[in-house]
């Protein structure tokens, strides 16, 4: 089994995309301040 160029990419990029929300997500774990996030980002 082969895994193609397109989906080493595409899985780079999903990577980096759930990576990105971390600092969010560890500033709400400590400040328990959610007003900041907004409901189109994560829809």
């Amino acid at each position: 089994m082969t895994i193609s160029w397109i989906t080493l990419i595409s899985f780079a990029a999903a990577r980096c995309s759930t990576i990105s929300f971390l600092p969010r997500a560890v500033r709400i774990m400590r400040t328990k301040n959610t007003s900041s996030l907004s409901a189109p980002m994560y829809a």
